[in-house]
């Protein structure tokens, strides 16, 4: 989904994740309301939602690379097998290269106990 959408104004379709994000925000939170609010009265005269500033926050998110890890067991249990999730949380890593993220996923098991050799992967970034 496009961080950056093609209208950037608020309240209007196709306006991207940004802005939706605060429309969202707004219903839920006062202050976030109220800068909406006087940011479509043009009561302020800086509003922090041009693309410039979008594009800043995309560049900061994507200085601070991560990798989120999620472990599905299955538990043989004496009725029936059952699966289970458990959340191990975000690694921060140095470079996206299949080798520097091979690393940290093979290392990751060993921090946490498993076994390597009981482990298998799954991925959903189109990566092999």
């Amino acid at each position: 989904m496009a961080f950056r959408g093609h209208d950037e104004k608020l309240y209007v379709e196709n306006n991207g994740l940004f802005l939706q994000t605060r429309e969202m925000v707004a219903e839920f939170d006062p202050v976030m309301e109220e800068y909406v609010r006087r940011c479509e009265a043009r009561e302020s005269q800086y509003t922090y939602l041009s693309p410039k500033i979008q594009n800043e926050l995309i560049e900061t998110l994507a200085n601070e690379e991560q990798l989120s890890m999620v472990l599905r067991c299955i538990v043989d249990s004496t009725d029936s097998p059952k699966v289970e999730e458990y959340w191990i949380g975000f690694l921060k890593v140095d470079g996206t290269s299949g080798f520097g993220l091979s690393n940290e996923i093979m290392n990751l098991p060993i921090k946490v106990g498993l076994e390597i050799d009981d482990v298998r992967g799954q991925g959903y970034d189109n990566g092999s």
